[in-house]
């Protein structure tokens, strides 16, 4: 072996717990006032997206991505699923819940049933999105009637917000 010294195996925290105990770890020991590269600038956003992180709702977003309503299935299986990266389904961000998140572009998607034609819901949305964006995010909305009658037109708009993805064959 030309003298090398072997490499010791780093081992990593098992479970929810010791993730978050080791991205706990990486946000402190980045704490710096200075980003010197590309790779601690995306550790940083990772730290701001793991403090905007609320353990309280893991359980609620498990149980909304087994019962998917049947626009998000839709958008889901037919499009969201074959892009080229990475897409989150029901992701907490924060104290919400959001239907898709794409953190590679921090683009959330929000399908929007009936009930958020409501003035409290509005309101509610008007507050959420407020805060999503606060935080670096964009936020997309489409009614739940867009992606029933117009799926081509939500996944081209969808695309217009991911500049250099390709579009996946919508089926």
């Amino acid at each position: 072996m030309n003298g090398a010294k072997p490499r010791k195996h780093l081992r990593l925290p098992s479970g929810e717990a010791g993730a978050e105990r080791l991205m706990r770890g990486v946000c402190e020991a980045n704490e710096g006032p200075q980003v010197h590269s590309q790779e601690n600038a995306r550790i940083e956003e990772a730290c701001n997206m793991h403090h905007l992180s609320n353990g309280n709702l893991t359980g609620n977003a498990q149980a909304l991505r087994r019962n998917m309503t049947r626009e998000e299935r839709k958008l889901w299986y037919r499009f969201l699923k074959h892009l080229p990266i990475t897409v989150n389904r029901q992701k907490v961000i924060g104290n919400y819940i959001v239907d898709f998140y794409i953190d590679a572009f921090r683009l959330v998607i929000e399908l929007d049933g009936d009930q958020h034609g409501e003035p409290a819901n509005l309101a509610k949305d008007q507050l959420r999105d407020t805060w999503l964006r606060d935080q670096g995010l964009t936020v997309l909305r489409y009614p739940n009637s867009a992606v029933n009658s117009g799926l081509e037109g939500v996944c081209r708009d969808i695309l217009d917000h991911l500049p250099g993805i390709r579009a996946p064959v919508i089926e």
